[in-house]
């Protein structure tokens, strides 16, 4: 719950801007079931892991959001 209250005010302040949010997965995994409950079922079980330093792209239209980019780690596989 806090998460999404602290995501609420970030977005709020945020308004009309691009919005970076770097957390640790599980953070981002329990902001994105409150924000997606249909796409991130909350049992963790069944739900996609969130690897730390992902990237996930989410855009909002002043209605909705919507997922543009999944979580990806592509920047990790540069260090080798």
């Amino acid at each position: 719950a806090r998460a999404a209250s602290v995501f609420a005010e970030v977005l709020a302040d945020g308004r009309g801007q691009h919005i970076a949010i770097f957390s640790h997965g599980a953070t981002l995994r329990v902001l994105m079931v409150h924000l997606f409950p249909e796409l991130y079922i909350a049992d963790p079980k069944l739900s996609p892991t969130f690897e730390n330093t992902a990237v996930m792209i989410v855009s909002h239209d002043g209605a909705r959001f919507s997922v543009v980019q999944e979580p990806l780690t592509p920047h990790l596989a540069a260090q080798g």
